[in-house]
């Protein structure tokens, strides 16, 4: 029977509320409502769950208090454990290099970023992330021979590529690259020890894993049903003993294993001529660097099966034998959902098929994070127009409310001695659901990296700060905005760096006189509404000034970067902001979106 240490489910468990789990997010009246109260999940029967699971062993070590959606124990949340203190050990699959990234890869990548931020810049935990390339494959063979050069010009060109788009999104590079063509004695040797164990057989000249002798049941860890399932290594049927049977080093093949250029694609080795499998690549490259145990393991749903559950078989294959099924390699596999186009499979026969350059053409690096942060790591995601509205509408509130927010601070700093200091009860609400907001958005990233329910949280949380703009304290409103600047900047969004200008001293005087003439204009502009307003004039007439009126708003936005808003105030009845390039791209997008 499985021992389970409970206190570290009980302690894991008590620091999630229910709120953080739900979809829906408290109204604003509600952040006010039993502020101290605490609730643990319901939702999570985790002592049974494990009990039932024969395969999953809750590891040994530092609880970090995040629950994570295991794939190996069917998607359900556990407990986050590191087996060394506040180390995490992780290894991503990285991408086939036969073809232009694209953002499905962005999806998938951009999230893993996310999800390491938010551990290491939020829960102070250290990580050390490596990621594979596979540089020898069938599909770069084959584009090769399409583009008449060898496999070595081909995977270096997409993957200066993918790494060049990577840096391009803002997603930090991994601690270490590794590449298949670079790993092929470790291969050669991490297939020796497998035989060693008895767990492979040949067919051919090819070098396959033996299921049946590792066992079906401890095989299914990731899925129970692969009956039927053809593996994916180009052999027939009948060369295998069982449909679930894949090579783990495939025989030179005269006929097909030619470059581009006409060169024979092979390595000698104890089995023959012939290359490494798919599946074991990544297995004896995270071995290179990690050894027999790993933290966590992550990459795209797509590559759950066959690749990630060969993977572990191999892996514990090769550390241990088939007489010894409680070994356990990797304690966790995140998986990242599936990306579609409109609801449909990225595809190149359906031309919907969006690299990252076009991507950018359009949006920028920012909106992909957005589009990222505001749908679960693991859940699918469905790109369209659409969707990439919301994602800039949500980007302007914040840019917008940062701009609103600085210039408040400097009006209320230029007030400091007339109105020294606020009274704490005008503001104790305000500081109350500030204090909430924070407790309840550890406690999303505790539960799974939860982002659309913080990122709303924060901007309930800038609803809320505007309710109270003209009577909050300085200081409040500095501690408000530099929290929700901090976290966006966890998550690898920087609102607040984007409008925060500094003057230099230089242009200093210029800028005094750019003022005075914009204020001259300001207030010709408004005694030619208070003109239009109080007269008499025909409606033609009145209409016509009023067109000039807006003209030179929105001349003003569109040719500097000047935008007027006007507003009820009898002491300055408009306000003015500098737009750097990005703000003004986001408004402009927005108003071609509503056409």
């Amino acid at each position: 029977m499985l021992m389970i240490n409970r206190s570290i489910i009980r302690s894991t468990r008590s620091l999630l509320v229910t709120s953080a789990i739900g979809s829906s997010l408290p109204s604003p009246s509600l952040y006010n409502q039993n502020s101290n109260q605490r609730f643990t999940t319901s939702t999570i029967n985790l002592d049974k769950d494990i009990e039932n699971n024969n395969k999953w062993k809750i590891p040994n070590g530092f609880n970090t208090g995040i629950m994570v959606k295991n794939s190996l124990i069917k998607h359900k949340k556990v407990p986050l454990i590191t087996e060394n203190k506040k180390n995490i050990t992780w290894y991503t699959c990285g991408p086939t290099v036969y073809s232009n990234t694209h953002i499905g890869h962005a999806r998938n990548y951009m999230s893993v970023d996310i999800i390491q931020r938010i551990l290491t810049n939020y829960f102070g935990i250290n990580i050390t992330h490596v990621m594979g390339m596979t540089d020898v494959d069938d599909k770069i063979i084959n584009k090769s021979i399409q583009e008449k050069s060898t496999i070595d010009e081909i995977s270096r060109k997409y993957e200066y590529e993918f790494i060049n788009d990577m840096k391009l999104l803002g997603i930090k590079p991994p601690l270490f690259t590794t590449r298949v063509s670079e790993h092929i004695n470790d291969i050669i040797e991490y297939i020796g020890k497998i035989q060693d164990n008895q767990l492979t057989y040949q067919s051919g000249k090819s070098v396959l894993f033996d299921v049946g002798k590792f066992g079906f049941a401890r095989y299914n860890i990731l899925r129970e049903n692969n009956v039927n399932t053809i593996s994916d290594d180009n052999l027939m049927d009948k060369n295998k003993k069982s449909l679930e049977d894949f090579v783990l080093w495939k025989a030179y093949n005269e006929k097909t294993d030619i470059d581009g250029n006409g060169n024979p694609v092979y390595w000698d080795s104890p089995f023959g001529k012939g290359r490494p499998g798919w599946h074991i690549e990544c297995s004896a490259m995270i071995n290179s660097i990690f050894k027999d145990k790993l933290d966590i393991h992550s990459g795209g749903i797509d590559l759950e099966f066959p690749h990630h559950q060969n993977e572990i078989a191999q892996c514990e294959g090769h550390h241990s034998t088939c007489k010894d099924p409680e070994y356990q390699w990797a304690n966790y596999f995140l998986h990242i959902g599936h990306l579609s186009i409109q609801g449909q499979k990225m595809s190149k026969s359906l031309k919907n098929f969006i690299k990252i350059e076009e991507f950018l053409e359009k949006y920028s690096a920012s909106q992909m994070r957005w589009l990222c942060l505001l749908h679960k790591y693991n859940d699918p995601l469905s790109f369209s127009e659409e969707t990439m509205n919301r994602c800039i509408e949500k980007e302007l509130k914040f840019l917008n409310w940062f701009k609103l927010i600085n210039i408040k601070i400097q009006e209320k700093e230029k007030e400091f001695n007339i109105s020294i200091k606020r009274k704490y009860k005008e503001t104790r609400q305000l500081f109350e659901y500030f204090n909430l907001t924070k407790t309840l958005v550890e406690n999303d990233l505790l539960n799974d990296f939860d982002t659309p329910n913080a990122i709303e949280r924060l901007y309930l949380l800038t609803k809320k700060t505007n309710e109270y703009i003209d009577i909050i304290d300085t200081d409040l409103l500095y501690h408000i905005k530099d929290y929700i600047d901090n976290t966006l900047n966890i998550f690898g969004i920087n609102c607040n760096s984007i409008v925060a200008v500094e003057k230099s001293g230089e242009n200093h005087d210029t800028e005094k006189k750019q003022e005075f003439l914009i204020d001259q204009l300001m207030n010709v502009r408004l005694e030619l509404k208070k003109i239009v307003k109080e007269s008499e004039l025909s409606k033609s007439t009145k209409s016509s000034l009023y067109k000039i009126s807006d003209q030179i708003r929105d001349n003003s936005l569109n040719e500097i970067g000047l935008r007027i808003i006007d507003q009820p105030s009898e002491t300055k009845p408009y306000t003015l902001e500098w737009l750097d390039k990005h703000h003004l791209q986001l408004i402009k997008q927005q108003q071609k979106n509503k056409k």
